[in-house]
């Protein structure tokens, strides 16, 4: 990542912190399973499951930091927990770099004070409450600045002038839907879908019953303190800039347009990983222009995590259809192979009603018939039979199988995407890993 112009911010700096606070951030920090250490912290706040949604949201979420930050929408049916999971993450966030909304109007970010957003989070709750402001948000998220002309009156000589305003990013946005965003703001973010299986459901119940035991209760009282720590070690990771010495190595799909943007979430994905663990790496230096700048290395184990994250979110972004969709195909096409065995038919003889696929996935009707609709449109799915009034009878087109990728384990989805893994990079030296490390470790 290319270095960005420090500005002089209201963050509360590390020194403004007691020493207890100070030493127990930079432990954590500094904790070799800090990703496992952070996912069971979002746990014990309440997120079941959902480890690498979770994780991912958690690391744009610290992307604020980077010259080119990430974004997150979450894509899911009512109910199914998409506010939850990024409240949750936001909570560990400094409040000081978040900014939360119901809704924005389409003008209120070109008159806000110039730098209010520069490297900040800017969580819209529902993305219905940011249509209005969609060109200004898509603009911090690709130009990372926003320009307005305006025309207005002199006070002095009550004449007409024009006046240029600039509010700075970068920014990071995140927000949720339970409809597809528009194909201009799906490209510029990251875009999840909650796990909204059976099982799934079984975990959130238990954890929501677990919560009223006495474990539970204890727990809950912990929060406080989980909140603070994360916090606190927020405020301790400098926004080094990040060398990817791995780049000219990596493989990366190339088939379609879109693939551009996806592949510079990529790499911030893997930046934003070094610079959560800038604590236990070696902290480099180089002049430019006078000018000497400090820099952490990507390594191999964040290449892996990157892939692990970005496997499900690229498989997604390949395909032409939201998440709910596409869980919605992958039920029918392993219903229609079930049926298919039973009956000894091909698969495209097997016809199927709206009412078998409801009661197979147990969602409800409003649901599955947008789905459904969606599939028929994009002809994964045919009409044989059904007019208004009438049951329709729908079958699988011949082609359905063009997202069976979303079918596979993250293992098989990397190899089919051709992600490069980490054993074919090279791993950092001992004495790579004993050089300095940064400077800011202990509270002066």
């Amino acid at each position: 990542m290319m270095p960005r112009e420090e500005t002089s911010t209201s963050t509360p700096s590390p020194s403004s912190m007691s020493e207890a606070d100070h030493e127990e951030a930079l432990a954590f920090l500094d904790r070799l399973d800090l990703v496992e250490a952070i996912l069971a912290d979002l746990t014990t706040l309440g997120l079941v499951g959902e480890d690498d949604n979770k994780f991912l949201a958690y690391l744009v979420a610290t992307s604020r930091k980077l010259d080119k930050p990430l974004s997150l929408s979450v894509i899911s049916r009512a109910s199914a927990g998409k506010s939850w999971l990024l409240t949750r993450v936001i909570e560990l966030m400094p409040v000081e770099d978040v900014m939360r909304y119901t809704r924005i109007s389409p003008r209120a970010l070109f008159y806000d004070e110039p730098g209010r957003y520069k490297n900040k989070i800017l969580f819209i709750e529902e993305a219905i409450g940011a249509k209005e402001a969609d060109l200004p948000v898509r603009s911090m998220q690709s130009e990372r600045r926003l320009s307005n002309l305006v025309t207005m009156t002199d006070p002095k000589t009550g004449k007409l002038k024009t006046q240029e305003t600039v509010v700075e990013g970068p920014l990071t946005y995140l927000t949720s839907s339970v409809e597809p965003l528009d194909y201009e703001t799906a490209t510029r973010s990251f875009e999840i879908a909650i796990d909204e299986s059976v099982e799934q459901t079984a975990r959130v119940v238990a954890r929501q019953f677990h919560e009223h035991t006495l474990d539970g209760v204890r727990e809950h009282l912990a929060t406080e303190a989980i909140v603070r720590r994360h916090r606190n070690a927020q405020r301790l990771i400098e926004p080094f800039v990040v060398v990817n010495p791995h780049a000219p190595k990596l493989r990366f799909p190339t088939g379609t347009l879109r693939l551009r943007r996806e592949a510079l979430k990529y790499l911030s994905l893997m930046a934003v990983l070094a610079l959560l663990h800038q604590h236990q790496r070696p902290v480099r230096t180089f002049t430019q222009n006078g000018v000497t700048y400090r820099y952490v290395e990507v390594y191999p184990a964040d290449v892996d995590r990157a892939n692990r994250l970005m496997a499900e979110c690229l498989a997604r972004a390949l395909s032409d259809l939201p998440g709910p969709a596409q869980e919605l195909l992958l039920k029918i096409q392993a219903y229609v192979t079930e049926q298919a065995g039973q009956r000894r038919l091909d698969p495209e003889a097997i016809t199927f009603n709206r009412r078998e696929i409801r009661e197979r996935l147990e969602w409800d009707d409003r649901q599955l018939r947008r789905n459904l609709d969606l599939l028929a449109e994009q002809e994964y799915v045919e009409v044989v039979a059904g007019s208004f009034g009438k049951r329709y009878v729908y079958r699988l087109s011949p082609d359905h199988r063009l997202i069976v990728q979303a079918g596979l384990s993250v293992e098989e989805k990397i190899r089919a995407l051709g992600l490069t893994a980490s054993r074919d990079l090279e791993t950092p030296s001992r004495s790579d890993l004993d050089e300095e490390k940064p400077t800011l470790r202990r509270k002066p």
